[in-house]
């Protein structure tokens, strides 16, 4: 092995294109909200969320040690949407179903810029086809996420059974999550396979890769005015966050930022030993 690593040696240069589906989520906000309604607070309340589409690009240098093993440095900066529900209702019908039944939906949409600082090792399994395995820490510097929510509440009044009126209630707001972690750590794994296009140094590298987060963050605006208009969403205000804190036994400090990637990497320059 020692003979392989002084006889070979041999780094890339190349540029990358990062499609990505991420998502920041909180699962103590999901057991706090599963709590809520287990105490019967509401009598339907729900956190859920979705896969978003992101776009990254950047650059990347390889160096191999050996014909089978490299190691990895991808600067790159990334855009993507994060988005969740939180959905609740409650109702004051009587026995005879006369009352009034209280929705409220909510949605949030965080925007996230970001640096991503991966540093992997490379092991090239199969040589013949070019497939290999990628693994390493990945370093992330955030930008502040900015936070769009839009909310609806939805008031029925029933009598007998049979539906008075419905009056829908919009609210959209929207703040800077200035309470959030500018440095997070991830690990990341991935499979990937080299194709060989045409001319010498003109290869490109396609992966899937799972970004797994290893640290958490919060998620809040300390902005008064978000926290005022806001219905299920004042959860992300600092005045909300407490009330959760204060209440609940899961505190909202661990919201985690994870993403599938799409990578595409082409080669541009070789410099051999």
């Amino acid at each position: 092995m020692l003979i392989g690593i002084n006889g070979f040696s041999q780094t890339i240069f190349g540029v990358k294109a990062n499609p990505t589906f991420g998502v920041l989520r909180s699962s103590s906000l999901k057991q706090d909200v599963a709590q809520e309604k287990s105490m019967g607070h509401y009598d339907y309340f729900n956190y859920h969320t979705n896969l978003r589409f992101g776009f990254g690009f950047g650059g990347y240098v390889e160096h191999f040690f050996t014909p089978a093993i490299s190691g990895l440095f991808e600067p790159t900066i990334n855009f993507i949407s994060s988005h969740s529900n939180l959905n609740s209702s409650l109702d004051s019908l009587d026995t005879h179903s006369t009352g009034t039944i209280y929705k409220v939906y909510s949605q949030a949409n965080i925007h996230l810029t970001y640096f991503n600082l991966p540093f992997l090792g490379k092991y090239i399994f199969d040589h013949r086809d070019k497939f290999y395995a990628v693994a390493g820490p990945s370093i992330n510097f955030f930008f502040t996420p900015h936070l769009f929510s839009k909310e609806s509440t939805v008031v029925s009044s029933y009598t007998n059974g049979i539906l008075n009126n419905s009056v829908v209630t919009p609210l959209n707001n929207n703040a800077k999550l200035n309470s959030f972690s500018k440095l997070n750590i991830n690990f990341i794994v991935g499979v990937g396979k080299t194709f060989h296009l045409n001319g010498r140094g003109r290869d490109m590298n396609v992966e899937l890769r799972y970004n797994l987060p290893l640290t958490a963050t919060s998620a809040y605006t300390t902005s008064a005015n978000f926290a005022a208009n806001t219905y299920n969403n004042s959860i992300y205000s600092s005045s909300g966050k407490t009330d959760v804190d204060a209440t609940l036994p899961h505190k909202l400090d661990n919201f985690r930022y994870s993403s599938f990637t799409i990578s595409f990497g082409f080669t541009l320059y070789e410099m051999d030993k």
